[in-house]
């Protein structure tokens, strides 16, 4: 049976991937401005595969999805898509690693402002458990100058409704 990480570890992966990034970023102090919102959902109902979309305020040229659940595997490309045709757009595509299992992964390439990402990844426990999501995901994004922004939060979807027992109805004698 694998069990989900303990929670402990979420937070520290989190701030070591923005410290990773500011490290890697410019030397003198630059503010970042992207934002990123999107959300990730099963691509069956009962899936452990998840697909995971995305958009960011401005231009970027690669990301951290990280799981507080083991990822156990994910797309080694992610497409961006015009979000007027949900095409894929010429010239703007990321290629993903990281290790397997792991907490995420990063992806490099390049994508402008308002087009989606889109991509998928399977963690190695169920996402709901007893009607509860268990799943909590962030994006990470650097910018054109190498500066991190984030951890930005992926809604997930909601998980199904768990049947609970009837109540057995008390008779009472007068």
């Amino acid at each position: 049976m694998i069990t989900p990480r303990k929670r402990k570890s979420v937070p520290a992966a989190v701030l070591g991937l923005v410290l990773l990034g500011l490290l890697v970023g410019t030397s003198t102090a630059s503010a970042n401005t992207v934002e990123c919102q999107g959300f990730t959902a099963p691509k069956t109902p009962k899936s452990t595969t998840l697909a995971y979309r995305f958009t960011c305020s401005e231009e970027i040229k690669s990301y951290s999805i990280v799981s507080n659940l083991e990822v156990g595997d994910f797309s080694t490309t992610a497409d961006v898509l015009d979000p007027a045709t949900g095409d894929p757009v010429s010239g703007q595509t990321f290629s993903c690693e990281g290790p397997i299992p792991g907490d995420g992964f990063g992806c490099s390439g390049y994508a402008v402002w308002a087009n989606q990402i889109v991509g998928d990844f399977g963690i190695d426990a169920p996402r709901c458990v007893g009607g509860r999501n268990q799943l909590r995901s962030w994006v990470v994004a650097v910018d054109m100058n190498n500066v991190s922004s984030g951890p930005f939060a992926l809604r997930s979807s909601s998980c199904p409704k768990v049947a609970r027992p009837a109540k057995k109805k008390s008779r009472r004698h007068h």
